[in-house]
């Protein structure tokens, strides 16, 4: 018999079960599975008890909100600061020395020098200066109590306008207000106002005034919530402040053109000027958490509280609920139902009570967030732009260095060197055709380092590799060499350091988390060293619940499941559990349970690694069975006899591919018709 052709080994065809019109009960003689199981009963059992259901969700609800708050504590103040921080794309503050900008009422001296020195620096865009001061302004016959900033509006990170035009270089007449500062003086876009410096005693008056008209209605990034200011061009903040004769100013922010020369620049800036306060934001922004302890001890407590409460409800839960059922637990037993299943309906009725417990803690908990923050930002001298809550759990560790890889290129991907152009990946002639098919799988330039206390790892380096349709590879090399890992990166079970994945056109690191899965479960097939079969499960239910899960028909899923196992020689053990099988029986049984949705690439990691050598070979000659019956695998093997059955070999020495040739010449009578059993699906269709 061929094999690329099925039959019972004497000869006699199979017919395809998928087109058997017989009752299950005859065609399965062992338990047919049922999946997934009714959640009538958990909720029926819920509704039992409808005080202790309420006081229970309740429970939930309110330790889920605790959690969220901490969540959102914990990182909201950080990551909203350097947001502040960031408004403007100025990553460095230089200050006075031991002061932050705008914390005191020190100011620099010699401003326009110390900008020169600065914008020196080959790495630096720009340079704006600051200056703060505190001002009056005539409100008919009284002073309103301001605070000014002089700044420079082509080089500035303290501001955003809302209403009206910047003020352009060389405006000495405009002024721009804050919306509490324009409400306090009753004025609006074109109004003149008058401001005053500090009062001098000995004149009873003020020693500067200025009568400017205002151009814009801005909003003031560092000021609390309800603080009137106003904003001038730095000479006349200077003159009001009584500063413009030593050209003082209170702070200077400098944008560096590459955030990768962040660090380096904020070094030589401060050997150039050891005088100043030279900050980055991320520096910056860790000077803040000192300040703030308090709220990272209120998140550590909210989050203690949430753990305990945790702990205990489900603690409780789950011991009333067994201790109150053991009746009908024995019961349950009594009449045949397995443990799985009365484990699987306690563990449904918590996950109810978690899911509704949860729902309304999320809500519960944005409720209070937003209350908890009108709170805290109303402390005084807080900026109004600052957010105690942030729902942004991604926040970057402040101090830590900017992405050294943000903006980079991608390098171009080399050009494989393999394989032999002159055969073809399961022997004969390389065809045009065959060489210009889309790749199946393809890896880009690939790397993956695991950090190490002293020093990275490299598992995988810059690898680049594609496997076309009907290809067999073996993945071979020693061990430590990265082939189990760069098998992880091309499955999308682990995620590369940089380059790209693909697998039929979609790139694995565009894809979300649920799509990701999903194309796991459709369009791979994964066969593990040590088979990895859920032991509680008979060989049918194995193979049948890849296809459960992909939400396959009962009736079509049992069906293709037994042709399966027929397909691999285990039509007689599908009733068997897994720790009834041999290792080989075990591994025929992962083999059957990654073709069950007709994936586009079967991937195997040391397939006969635990196995015999006979039993090895009877798993070598099954997947050349597969491969000449029309599925692509990636087997990855330190095996040289596995190695010898693959069309093509790809050797890894230190996480770099060094060869990629063709294997042996197989037979070129290739099958690609259908997989498994007579006018069944192809392999690679979609069910």
């Amino acid at each position: 018999m061929r094999p690329g052709k099925r039959g019972t080994g004497n000869g006699e065809r199979v017919t395809d079960p998928t087109r058997l019109n017989v009752p299950a009960s005859r065609r399965f003689p062992f338990p047919v599975p049922r999946f997934p199981r009714s959640p009538v009963l958990p909720l029926r059992n819920l509704r039992r008890h409808p005080v202790r259901t309420g006081i229970a969700i309740a429970g939930i609800m309110v330790t889920t909100a605790m959690l969220l708050d901490m969540v959102l504590l914990a990182g909201g103040i950080e990551r909203s600061f350097e947001r502040l921080l960031l408004g403007r794309g100025y990553q460095i503050r230089v200050s006075p020395k031991g002061t932050l900008p705008l914390d005191t009422e020190a100011t620099i001296p010699g401003a326009t020098a110390v900008r020169q020195a600065l914008a020196a620096d080959s790495a630096v865009e720009s340079v704006g200066p600051l200056l703060g001061a505190s001002l009056y302004a005539r409100r008919r016959d009284s002073l309103i109590t301001l605070f000014g900033y002089g700044i420079d509006p082509v080089a500035q990170a303290v501001y955003q306008l809302e209403l009206g035009e910047d003020l352009a270089p060389g405006d000495t007449t405009g002024v721009l207000l804050s919306g509490p500062a324009a409400a306090l003086l009753g004025v609006t876009l074109g109004d003149s106002v008058t401001l005053v410096s500090r009062l001098d005693p000995q004149m009873a008056g003020a020693a500067v005034a200025r009568r400017l008209t205002v151009r814009a209605i801005a909003r003031w990034l560092y000021d609390y919530p309800g603080q009137p200011s106003v904003g001038t061009l730095l000479p006349v903040m200077q003159d009001l402040a009584l500063l413009r004769s030593e050209d003082r100013v209170s702070a200077l922010v400098v944008k560096v053109r590459d955030d990768r020369e962040l660090a380096a620049t904020t070094e030589r800036l401060r050997a150039a000027l050891p005088a100043l306060e030279i900050n980055s934001i991320y520096e910056f922004v860790r000077h803040f958490r000192e300040r703030l302890v308090y709220f990272r001890q209120l998140s550590y407590i909210l989050g203690s509280i949430s753990l305990i409460i945790t702990v205990l409800l489900v603690t409780t839960l789950m011991t009333i609920t067994v201790n109150e059922r053991l009746g009908e637990i024995a019961t349950l037993r009594a009449i045949g139902v397995s443990r799985r299943s009365i484990v699987r309906d306690v563990m449904l009725e918590g996950a109810i009570l978690t899911l509704a417990g949860g729902v309304l803690g999320t809500c519960l908990g944005a409720a209070t967030a937003r209350y908890l923050d009108r709170i805290l930002t109303s402390f005084p001298g807080l900026p109004a732009a600052i957010s105690f809550f942030v729902p942004d759990p991604c926040r970057r560790r402040s101090g830590a260095a900017p992405d050294r890889h943000a903006g980079r290129r991608s390098p171009r991907p080399r050009r494989r060197a393999g394989p032999d152009r002159d055969h073809a990946p399961g022997g004969g002639d390389l065809t045009a055709d065959w060489w210009n098919a889309t790749p199946v799988l393809a890896a880009r330039e690939v790397c993956k380092d695991f950090p190490m206390s002293s020093d990275a790892v490299h598992a995988v380096r810059a690898v680049t590799l594609e496997v076309r349709p009907g290809e067999y590879v073996a993945i071979v090399g020693p061990s430590a060499c990265g082939k189990s890992t760069l098998l992880h990166l091309l499955g999308g079970i682990d995620t590369p350091t940089s380059g790209s994945v693909s697998i039929d056109g979609a790139r694995l690191a565009t894809l979300e988390d649920r799509a990701l899965t999903r194309l796991r479960l459709t369009r791979i097939g994964f066969v593990f060293q040590r088979f990895h079969l859920l032991p509680v499960l008979t060989a049918l239910e194995n193979v049948e619940l890849p296809m459960a899960e992909a939400g396959v028909d009962r009736a079509e899923r049992q069906a293709r499941a037994l042709e399966l196992l027929e397909y691999v020689g285990l039509a007689d053990r599908a009733g068997h559990r897994a720790t009834q099988l041999s290792g080989g029986e075990m591994q025929r049984v992962a083999i059957a349970r990654a073709l069950a949705n007709r994936p586009a690439v079967i991937l195997a990691d040391e397939p006969t690694g635990e196995l015999d050598a006979a039993t090895g070979r009877g798993i070598l000659d099954l997947f050349r069975r597969l491969n000449l019956d029309g599925a692509t695998l990636v087997v990855v093997t330190h095996d040289e006899s596995l190695a010898a059955e693959a069309g093509r070999v790809v050797r890894m020495v230190d996480g770099r591919i060094v060869a990629d040739t063709a294997g042996v010449q197989q037979s070129a009578d290739r099958v690609q018709g259908p997989l498994p059993g007579a006018g069944g699906l192809p392999l690679n269709a979609q069910p």
